[in-house]
């Protein structure tokens, strides 16, 4: 507990390293003061010396008086318990003593000689040094919450997302303005066809009217009036519906655009901004904020401009009838204007506020779905579910206060539009003597349909506004610092690399510029088809070289060369397609094994079964119900552990690349699947260059050479049977951790160094 109060998030254990998880699983079981304990391995993510304490006083001192199952493959602990089970083939052979494991010359049996494995990881106390040395590197950026008025530049790049300037200004603009021209010559035509039938039944001799109907001859008729009236109409139906359509197919383009920026932005930036933001976050953009785009910004942002195009026009038409009202109409705008900016700044940052605090509800559903096995073991049904009530209020809240606010305004804009209803209604009776019915109606109604448009314009305004927070959050992802994907020269050509030489010289790398550098002054030399081992302690740089050389994180300083060639000038994805990777935690997609193992179908299915073959996985899916066809569940949850590991290394085989990078790949897999790796690995990469990241000293003592890192620094880069016999220097101190195999794994390293092809 100590250790986990220095992080501000641990959401999904990102800020813990592998053996840190599994030591607070254990410290959460013991907690629970349970009866029986069911413990799956919890030893094997740790090393030798903290795996030790951890058994003697965890299992054998605090649950020394409960009945524990504990599954392992560490031998040193079986002389310690009551009985053990041995499984195989996923059948018990029944109960058996310590004692009767042995065969008759004193030895383990094989199979369980073999599961035992010692690792390379420091002791705790410098395992604790290390992590919270960095601790500021591995805490989550906190969401940042945008102040004031949304930026010009958000409407901009909507608009250029939406197909650019001129289609989404001028082309939309020019219909819409089209549109409410024919709309406000419909409602000018019709006051003057009152006016003019209100002439024909006066004797209107001499009149205006009567001059103008001797001009029109036969127009005067009403059919002729209502013909050419229906005419107008339908042209408005017309416009309107070709307005309405590309102002949506605007939208919906603007719409995909920037979801499309927003996936590349995400996926194509550095590693730095998914170790610094929250899966809740992130979730909250694609999902909230998205609907946001798609569904409620295209209705605000055509009903705003058409409030903005009809109240424009109709005080044009107002004002031919009486001048009064565009002062009137003026003040009123004034008015509402200033509503509007009062109530919006607070109702537009209480929205972003509220999207700020849906992150942390998604980032709990999702940890929640994740852990619901551990949830429903320990029984905390209840207590997650009052944190998920507490995150939902924290989000409702201004999500109530927000919609209180939108009240507030919607009631001082009716407050105004009843005052200038009255107005208008005042200025007819008092100041104007209009003799024709048809002037007045028009000017009450249109003032009426005014305040109306008024009211429902500046809330729409209003919506706009805060809506355009989820533009402003989109782009703000969007905008991520990408990797820099293009080299400085052109491609090599495509059989490099052929040897799969690697060059370090003088490379240093830090994560942050205000972090500590994790490789200093690196510098030494992999030649082709070399096995090179990675050992040291945790933060020693072990992973930092795997990311230095994806160039998932730049060199500050230094070069790295392959067949000689300057990582730093090639494209991103061609470095990469170079290099297999084999990770600690193998990734597997849903979907068909044949796309596991082969995304871009580029190679045959003798191929593919050629490679299952090598993992000695062919007959396993050949009984499944189609074959290469057959289904992967998300993530592999349908395959072991170490199914998962040997399917990353069938990917790799169909490959062929000259380098192979295994990053702890057998760190969670027993010894049997870790051997079944090293011998595909032996037989297919026999004349590739091989860099293993190891957890076991004999997953890499028979390597050609191993390279022994510990803070940043090269400490010995030698054959292992020569780093043995150095007892000062770090390699042996790691592998002495475990005294009750240092013997063996001194003689294998012997027989290696013996028997080497150059000798």
């Amino acid at each position: 507990i100590r250790v986990i109060l220095f992080w501000k998030s641990l959401t999904d254990g990102n800020t813990l390293s592998g053996g840190q998880k599994a030591r607070i699983n254990l410290a959460r079981a013991i907690y629970r003061e349970a009866n029986i304990y069911l413990l799956d391995d919890p030893l094997s993510a740790v090393d030798n010396v903290v795996g030790q304490h951890i058994f003697k006083e965890c299992i054998m001192g605090l649950l020394k008086d409960k009945c524990v199952v504990l599954v392992t493959h560490n031998q040193e602990c079986l002389s310690h318990v009551s009985g053990i089970y041995v499984i195989n083939n996923g059948n018990v052979e029944g109960r058996r003593a310590y004692k009767q494991l042995f065969d008759l010359e004193g030895n383990l049996p094989k199979d369980i000689m073999n599961s035992y494995g010692i690792t390379v990881e420091g002791k705790e106390t410098f395992e604790e040094k290390a992590i919270l040395g960095n601790r500021n590197q591995s805490r989550k950026k906190d969401e940042i919450i945008h102040q004031g008025s949304i930026r010009s530049m958000s409407y901009k790049e909507y608009a250029k997302a939406g197909g650019g300037y001129i289609v989404s200004v001028v082309l939309v603009g020019s219909l819409f303005l089209t549109a409410h021209v024919t709309g406000a010559f419909n409602d000018y035509f019709l006051r003057f066809w009152v006016n003019m039938e209100q002439s024909k039944r006066t004797s209107g001799i001499g009149n205006h009217f009567s001059e103008v109907l001797e001009l029109l001859g036969d127009f005067h008729e009403t059919r002729n009036c209502l013909h050419f009236y229906s005419g107008i109409v339908i042209s408005l139906v017309a416009f309107a519906l070709v307005r309405s359509l590309a102002f949506m197919t605007v939208c919906m383009r603007a719409s995909q655009n920037l979801h499309k920026n927003l996936y590349l932005g995400v996926v194509g930036t550095t590693m730095k901004f998914f170790n610094m933001t929250s899966q809740g976050t992130i979730i909250n953009r694609f999902s909230s904020d998205i609907k946001s785009v798609d569904r409620d910004l295209p209705t605000q942002f055509l009903d705003t401009l058409h409030a903005a195009f009809t109240v424009f026009f109709i005080s044009l038409l107002v004002t031919t009838v009486n001048p009064w009202m565009m002062i009137l109409t003026v003040v009123t705008l004034v008015i509402f204007y200033r509503i509007k900016q009062y109530c919006l700044k607070t109702i537009r940052n209480i929205k972003r506020i509220e999207d700020s605090r849906r992150s942390p509800v998604f980032a709990h559903l999702n940890a929640t779905m994740n852990g619901i096995t551990t949830i429903r073991a320990f029984g905390v049904q209840k207590q997650l579910r009052e944190h998920f009530d507490e995150l939902q209020d924290r989000h409702t809240g201004p999500a109530d206060i927000g919609i209180t606010g939108k009240r507030a305004f919607g009631f001082w804009l009716e407050m105004f539009v009843i005052f200038y209803v009255a107005l208008v209604l005042i200025s007819f009776r008092l100041f104007l003597e209009e003799k024709y019915g048809g002037n007045v109606g028009f000017a009450v109604t249109q003032a009426i349909s005014l305040t109306g448009i008024f009211q429902f314009g500046m809330r729409q305004w209003g919506e706009l506004e805060t809506r355009m927070t989820s533009v402003e959050r989109i782009l703000e992802y969007s905008q991520q610092e990408p990797e820099e994907k293009k080299g400085k020269s052109t491609s090599p050509s495509t059989k490099w690399p052929s040897h799969g030489e690697i060059v370090f010289n003088k490379v240093s790398v830090r994560y942050l510029k205000e972090e500590d550098l994790v490789l200093e002054n690196l510098s030494f030399q992999i030649k082709e088809k070399e096995k090179i081992g990675i050992v040291g302690r945790t933060g020693a740089g072990k992973s930092s070289i795997l990311a230095t050389l994806l160039r998932l994180v730049s060199a500050e300083r230094g070069t790295i060369k392959i067949d000689g060639v300057d990582i730093n000038d090639l494209p991103l994805p061609v470095l990469r397609s170079k290099i297999s990777v084999i990770p600690q935690e193998p990734v597997l997609f849903s979907g068909t094994i044949r796309k596991n193992l082969d995304p871009f179908d580029e190679y045959s299915d003798t191929d593919l079964w050629s490679a299952l073959e090598n993992v000695k996985l062919n007959q396993f899916f050949w009984e499944r119900p189609g074959g290469l066809q057959s289904t992967v569940a998300e993530g592999g949850a349908d395959l072991s552990v170490g199914q998962r590991q040997l399917i990353c290394l069938a990917r790799a085989i169909i490959r062929k690349n000259k380098i192979l990078v295994l990053d702890e790949a057998t760190a969670n897999v027993d010894h049997v699947t870790d051997s079944e790796i090293q011998k595909a690995i032996a037989k297919n990469f026999k004349e590739y260059t091989v860099l293993t990241i190891a957890h076991r000293v004999e997953t890499v003592i028979d390597s050609d050479r191993i390279l022994v890192l510990d803070k940043g620094h090269v400490e010995e880069f030698d054959h292992p049977y020569k780093l043995l016999q150095n007892e000062n220097g770090l390699f042996y101190r790691l592998a002495s951790e475990a005294k009750s195999i240092f013997d063996n794994l001194l003689h294998i390293a012997r027989q290696n160094y013996e028997y080497r092809p150059n000798q």
